[in-house]
């Protein structure tokens, strides 16, 4: 199997280069840099992540790239807004090399996988030195033992693991030794045969792991067919690699990419509860604040969610209201999160807490205490994006304000967690289901 010529020849090249370079050396190096795990919260922050790759030939599709100007499509995917860079360090079969890596490291800012043949702690180590944010370990050359001992050593390092799976009892080994993100991949390493299904299958069976989906990527559109199948991210390598203007194509990866969740807010009569019924959108805002044209009260909001559909998410929208008004609505089973849209400080959203199980949307600013964070923004296009640019990280984000039919292809370039709308989806005044059917079928790709 070339699986195994890959491994032996790396086996070969680590007994001779440990012997240059000595785990002391290594250690030494490693004292001072930081631990972050960024990969699991990037994981957590967006509904999908994208790996963009940088790799000169591989075993079964030959030189991919003759002239492979490496730093150029590495600085051209983080301007197009990639989530994590994949370098490829393998020499003898895939071109790839430790200086490439390096030196696209020291030009970018965005998360870094080294993708190697990851067999001895020698390499984790080596990894860490290198600046690699992530490694990648695959199931088929570890054995269990050495799965979890790696995982455990990457986790230390504060560095993250794409753990690399291939079918059921990979994935099973995997989550057994502990791994938190888990990359499918539609190659088979024994004989290089590609099924892109693999991970839309597999998908089906492990519904609630961080599951990346690896090789098979052609084309925006399978992107988009992973979205929907609920993968959390895809590597796209070969299809960038021959683009004649990586930039240009990976944005169109990334409109596909992007699918955020949708919030319709403002409901106020039974027609937008019948509306949404059949558009199903994921949240529902019922407004609280006293000052709203759209205010209801708690009897109001309780006849409505009487009929909302049960797979929607009913949010209460409240501004600097009393915390017993809220508990009321939430002990009355008439919203499931609690957005607050005034002043309410983390002593505000902590006494909240105590007293129900409801998750907190906190407007405008992070807060220990809340599961999310809105950015608003009162004029279209003001505002948002450079508020968005500037979030408070590891805290899923919706955004909010100004966001219309036009101009929600530049909103989902962002790839909040949600988006929040509301006087774009009326018409005079009341929820429009023809408006609101347009941003579902825009924002969900729907032909």
């Amino acid at each position: 199997m070339i699986l195994d010529e890959i491994v032996a020849k790396r086996k070969e090249f680590y007994k001779e280069k440990e012997k240059e370079i000595s785990l002391d050396n290594l250690l030494v190096q490693i004292g001072s840099i930081k631990k972050e795990h960024k990969l699991y919260e990037l994981c957590k922050e967006k509904n999908f992540i994208l790996f963009t790759e940088c790799k000169k030939a591989s075993p079964s599709k030959g030189i991919i790239s003759n002239d492979y100007p490496y730093l150029e499509i590495a600085k051209a995917y983080e301007k197009a807004g990639t989530d994590v860079i994949s370098c490829l360090t393998e020499p003898n079969y895939f071109l790839g090399s430790d200086e490439h890596f390096k030196e696209i490291r020291k030009n970018v800012n965005c998360l870094m996988l080294r993708k190697d043949f990851i067999f001895s702690s020698y390499q984790i180590f080596e990894s860490k030195v290198m600046g690699a944010d992530v490694i990648l370990l695959i199931c088929a050359i570890l054995t269990e033992e050495e799965l979890k001992a790696y995982l455990c050593l990457t986790e230390n390092l504060g560095m993250c693991a794409l753990v690399e799976a291939h079918d059921e009892d990979e994935i099973n080994k995997a989550i057994r030794c502990g791994a938190k993100v888990i990359g499918v991949n539609n190659r088979n390493l024994k004989d290089f045969s590609v099924d892109f299904t693999n991970a839309l299958n597999l998908r089906k069976k492990y519904p609630n792991i961080y599951m990346i989906s690896e090789s098979g990527v052609k084309t925006p559109k399978d992107i988009n067919i992973l979205k929907k199948a609920g993968l959390n991210g895809a590597l796209v390598g070969e299809a960038l690699m021959k683009a004649p203007n990586p930039y240009l194509e990976l944005l169109e990866y990334r409109k596909a990419s992007s699918i955020p969740k949708i919030k319709f807010c403002g409901m106020r009569r039974k027609e937008d509860i019948d509306a949404v019924n059949i558009l199903k959108p994921d949240f529902v805002g019922f407004v609280f604040a006293e000052k709203s044209k759209r205010k209801l009260t708690i009897a109001q909001a309780a006849r409505l969610k009487k009929n909302l559909s049960e797979d929607i998410v009913a949010i209460g929208v409240f501004l600097n209201q009393p915390i017993n008004m809220i508990v009321e609505a939430c002990e009355k089973g008439i919203i499931d999160i609690v957005q607050l849209h005034g002043n309410e400080d983390d002593n505000y959203i902590k006494e909240l807490k105590s007293r129900v199980d409801n998750e907190v949307i906190s407007v405008y600013r992070k807060s220990k205490y809340a599961e999310y964070v809105m950015y608003d923004s009162k004029n279209p296009g003001q505002g948002i994006k450079a508020t968005y640019y500037n979030r408070a990280k590891k805290t899923p984000v919706f955004l909010a304000g100004g966001i219309d039919i036009n101009n929600i292809d530049e909103i989902k370039l962002l790839n909040p967690y949600a988006i929040d709308m509301s006087t774009s989806i009326e018409t005079d005044g009341f929820k429009d289901f023809n408006k609101m059917e347009e941003i579902i079928k825009k924002v969900r790709n729907y032909e």
